[in-house]
């Protein structure tokens, strides 16, 4: 059975305000995964606003 992907991001991507980060990332690509994280974390450090990243298998 295949996994369903639930639109989580997408849906938060459509109510944040300018300077929010929103990402979803992947553990199978962990350079990708890394770089997602780093700019959400710096995003909460500068207070440039909300920062919301989901991490699938």
């Amino acid at each position: 059975m295949a996994e369903l992907t639930m639109p989580g991001p997408e849906m938060v991507a459509s109510i944040t305000v300018e300077g929010s980060y929103v990402a979803r990332g992947s553990i199978a690509n962990m350079r990708q995964l890394k770089a997602y994280l780093k700019k959400s974390l710096q995003n909460q450090m500068e207070g440039l606003g909300f920062s919301f990243l989901v991490i699938e298998k």
